[in-house]
């Protein structure tokens, strides 16, 4: 977000350092408060689910802002759903795994997460190059396709 609202926006280093501080304070409050909450009331898959959705509209109203004050309120709001949805992730993969191989599924999850980030980033890296801003647009779809996959992973297991 710091390049982006530097070249869009034309703000400050220093007027992105608010957003940046509060993005750890929401981290803090989707993954602990609000996950325990949810957690206690439904299922990890439509945890996940309600994470992808509300995380997919935060960054379309990240791609849609015309300032950077939005832009800033978008990403935070964004960043609650997410810090709620990894660990949830990570509770499925764990669940779904038999005790002998909790490390080593755990482990392949967690290597596959960092194999998602790598190409994230040299994808991220290629469509930043072409046209900044095409980065949340891009970022919303695959959000909307994960968003599907997950929807068709609840009415299989019917979770």
């Amino acid at each position: 977000s710091n390049p982006y609202s530097l070249e869009v926006f034309k703000v400050s280093d220093e007027a992105t350092i608010l957003p940046q501080f509060l993005l750890g304070i929401t981290w803090i409050t989707g993954g602990y408060f609000i996950n325990n909450f949810l957690t206690k009331k439904f299922g990890h898959r439509f945890i996940i689910l309600i994470g992808a959705t509300l995380n997919t509209l935060g960054l379309l109203g990240m791609a849609l802002s015309s300032s950077f004050l939005w832009f800033s309120t978008f990403l935070i709001l964004s960043c609650i759903p997410a810090a709620w949805t990894w660990p949830n992730i990570l509770t499925v993969i764990s669940m779904n795994a038999s005790k002998n191989d909790q490390g080593k599924i755990m482990g392949i999850g967690q290597s596959c997460m960092s194999l998602g980030c790598m190409f994230a980033t040299l994808i991220g890296g290629v469509i930043a190059a072409t046209k900044l801003g095409y980065l949340y647009t891009f970022s919303v779809v695959f959000l909307i396709i994960t968003c599907v996959l997950i929807l068709f992973s609840l009415k299989r297991t019917n979770a």
